[in-house]
């Protein structure tokens, strides 16, 4: 008995000395890009970066270039959706259209909303199951349609449960279970993966959102928080030597990326000394 209650003590004893390893983000390089306009992570903390010559280049997780595409013809990059690190979506606004990348920035297709009379599109991003979420400015709608642009699902109109007087989303991310939607005036909106709305979640002052790994992170003066989404607590992220102006983020499992100035600054989390 008394080597059973010997052992129950140190397993007790160990586990609580995983669960107060503090760790922190520490920074392991900085990447200069001119003319940067986007940038984002896969969950293998792979980076990509756009500029405004329309230069889409991929980094590994420490930073080495790996990839390079351009369409410069296309415009200006809204977003890049690497949510699946093996199908990269490229939102060109500007053209409404969404372009298909493999991993190794090789183009494989493409998505004309405009051929299924979507002109006035203020977000698009992939769904967890490889079709595309997007946010119709002319009803008000978020809306779920197939590679073939075919319509899955949409929303009801935002203004007629949020009472908002005006919402253009500029970020659409798949949670699997759940859509986040964020306007940086509005704040930040929830619906279920079938189109429903859930609930607005106000974030004063956030000018950035980003979902990772079923968690929402928002970044709001210079600083990058994590939403504990039960009691809707600001997480501020621990980030050694954090950055006095910070414009951008992006973040993976064991990935942080700060955007100061035009320099990227990856992060590894690490335990505290």
């Amino acid at each position: 008995m008394r080597i059973l209650l010997t052992l129950f003590c140190l397993f007790l004893l160990s586990g609580f000395s995983k669960q107060e390893t503090a760790k922190e983000f520490v920074e392991i390089k900085r990447i200069n890009i001119s003319n940067l306009v986007h940038f984002t992570c896969d969950n293998l903390g792979n980076l990509y970066t756009a500029n405004t010559n329309g230069d889409i280049v991929k980094y590994d997780k420490n930073g080495v270039q790996t990839a390079t595409a351009n369409f410069k013809t296309m415009g200006n990059i809204h977003t890049i959706d690497a949510g699946n690190p093996f199908e990269i979506y490229v939102f060109y606004k500007e053209q409404n259209k969404i372009m298909f990348f493999d991993n190794l920035l090789n183009l494989r297709g493409e998505a004309d909303f405009e051929k299924a009379d979507y002109f006035m599109l203020s977000a698009a991003a992939r769904s967890f199951d490889n079709k595309i979420w997007l946010f119709d400015l002319n009803d008000l709608r978020l809306k779920k349609v197939k590679k073939d642009l075919s319509l899955e699902l949409s929303s009801g109109n935002v203004r007629e449960f949020a009472k908002e007087k005006s919402f253009a989303p500029s970020y659409i991310g798949d949670m699997n279970m759940k859509i986040v939607l964020f306007d940086s005036t509005s704040g930040i909106f929830e619906f279920d993966n079938f189109g429903n709305y859930i609930r607005k979640i106000v974030v004063s002052e956030a000018t950035q959102t980003f979902v990772s790994q079923g968690h929402i992170y928002f970044l709001k003066k210079n600083q990058v928080f994590e939403l504990e989404q039960e009691l809707l607590r600001e997480k501020p992220l621990p980030i050694k030597n954090n950055p006095d102006k910070v414009s951008a983020f992006t973040i993976a499992s064991d990935r942080l990326v700060l955007q100061s100035g035009n320099e990227l600054i990856l992060y590894s989390p690490q335990n505290k000394n």
